[in-house]
């Protein structure tokens, strides 16, 4: 109460000021980064609601910018620059009212994970077939996700991201696994690609090739000789003579016999 008097015997009272007293900080801080605590971005979005802040203090392995390392009006999430380079990044929040009072400092980590899947691999049972349907082994190490495409039809294996499952192909290798995919039609040379993912999204790639040919081979010519004497070629040897055969062909590297 405030008493006025004008030294006749006048006097008022005042109540119309209230004072405050203030000694308790801001408290339950709830402290987060928004998307999850592993991130394959270098900025992150911190999220800290809480009552009763008018300043906060931002520090930790983050860069030093305009809302970090010093106070600066409280806001309810904030953009942060995480330092370069992969590992556990470390961000420290400190708050302040408006009388004064600071919390405590209060802590979140966050990963910082920018590598791809490593060793990417894919491996086909064989590089030249007469058959459209193929099996693929796919490798890779920190692979969460695969995803199968190229000069292949679409299945429930392909075009498609889906879970990569992590037994051996076959003791003594390494995670992967094993698909069955079936090549477009058409002979020549068929490009099959497989991308792999990890949990943040980062992304490797492997691809390989096959060569597709479904078509007979074409003789064009068949004739003989005698191997000992070479002029004679009318196709009529006696008993004994070794012959030699000779096949002409579009299709180079054919490989027969003589029935």
């Amino acid at each position: 109460t405030l008493r006025l008097s004008d030294g006749v015997g006048h006097a008022r009272d005042d109540r119309s000021l209230v004072l405050t007293l203030d000694n308790t900080p801001p408290q339950n801080l709830r402290l987060s980064v928004v998307g999850g605590t592993r991130t394959a971005s270098g900025r992150v979005l911190l999220d800290l609601p809480v009552e009763g802040a008018s300043e906060m203090r931002i520090t930790g392995d983050i860069v030093d910018d305009t809302n970090t390392f010093d106070w600066v009006t409280y806001t309810s999430t904030v953009s942060l620059d995480l330092l370069p380079g992969d590992g556990e990044k470390r961000i420290e929040v400190t708050l302040r009212d408006r009388a004064g009072n600071e919390s405590a400092p209060a802590q979140v980590g966050v990963f910082l994970d920018t590598a791809p899947p490593l060793r990417p691999k894919l491996t086909l049972e064989t590089t030249l077939t007469n058959s459209t349907k193929l099996k693929v082994s796919l490798a890779a190490e920190e692979a969460e996700q695969i995803f199968v495409h190229g000069d292949i039809q679409p299945s429930d294996v392909t075009f498609q991201w889906i879970p990569f499952a992590s037994p051996p192909l076959s003791p003594g290798e390494g995670p992967g696994v094993k698909v069955e995919v079936e090549l477009k039609p058409g002979d020549g040379r068929k490009t099959i690609i497989a991308r792999f993912r990890d949990v943040v999204k980062n992304e490797s790639e492997a691809q390989a090739e096959v060569t597709l040919d479904q078509t007979l081979p074409e003789v064009s010519s068949v004739r003989s000789r005698d191997v000992a004497n070479p002029a004679d070629v009318d196709g009529r040897y006696r008993p004994g003579s070794v012959i030699e055969i000779i096949i002409t062909s579009s299709e180079p590297g054919l490989v027969g016999n003589v029935t």
